[in-house]
């Protein structure tokens, strides 16, 4: 009947919208974990770095640093350009 088909709709789009919301709070989760992230390993770049300068550590090392801050800043990015996405998709 129509109002069994109308309810199983709204049954349909109540899930949708609980999933896109688990899936926005997972995104602000991950956001703010790369922040940390990120932060720890520009620290760990900047201790290395100095390191190399010193003459204490290979060049490899501080390159391996400097690609760790590079990763994190593109999956922060990219977590963070997904959240407004996700909100709209929520209105």
């Amino acid at each position: 009947s129509r109002k069994q088909a109308r309810a199983e709709a709204l049954r349909i789009l109540s899930d949708q919208i609980a999933q896109k919301a688990l899936s926005l709070q997972e995104l602000q989760s991950k956001e703010e974990n790369l922040k940390r992230e990120l932060a720890t390993a520009q620290e760990q770049h900047r201790i290395v770095d100095g390191l190399q300068k010193a003459g204490a550590t290979s060049t490899n090392r501080v390159l391996d640093a400097r690609a760790k801050v590079d990763r994190f800043r593109t999956e922060l990015a990219s977590a963070t350009q997904t959240i407004p996405i996700t909100r709209a998709e929520l209105s």
